[in-house]
């Protein structure tokens, strides 16, 4: 009788710490980083063809792109939870020029993280509503935009504890 009551504790308990492990994966916190990036089809004399150190991790990214060279605009990093949207301004070329980017979450599975992305530019107009899953802690380029003084580049990394 007093071994089937421990089983039974232990059986509950084991039960319990499963759940607790579920319930931290499911709660952890993941980083989120967006990158502004300004390309440009001219290179100003004295300068040369290349990514810079700070866009290294996105060169395979930007080779393709059609500029000769990249500049970061601007760059946040922000924490978050799934399902709790996440709000990013980023400035463009200019002070004026305000890029509005909103990222939630919506699961993290295996290697890939499932969100959805918004990307409104300094016009107002909605560039970008998608939802998608990526590769976590890799960076993603999501698209141009011309509209504004200097065509930019939207860039979002995903680093999530597995």
């Amino acid at each position: 009788m007093i071994l089937t009551r421990l089983k039974t504790f232990l059986g509950f308990i084991v039960c319990f710490l499963l759940w607790v492990s579920v319930a931290q994966s499911q709660d952890s916190e993941c980083l989120i980083q967006v990158k502004l990036v300004g390309g440009s089809k001219d290179v100003p004399r004295g300068s040369f063809t290349s990514v810079n150190e700070f866009l290294g991790d996105m060169e395979e990214q930007l080779r393709p792109l059609p500029y000769k060279s990249f500049e970061i605009l601007d760059s946040k990093l922000k924490q978050s939870s799934l399902g709790v949207p996440v709000s990013f301004v980023l400035k463009g070329n200019s002070l004026k020029e305000v890029h509005k980017i909103g990222v939630t979450l919506h699961e993290v599975k295996k290697r890939r993280v499932g969100l959805t992305v918004n990307w409104v530019n300094p016009k107002g107009e909605e560039l970008l509503a998608t939802r998608l899953k990526v590769v976590n802690n890799k960076n993603l380029v999501l698209g141009t935009d011309s509209a504004v003084s200097v065509p930019t580049i939207l860039s979002i990394k995903v680093d999530c504890p597995n």
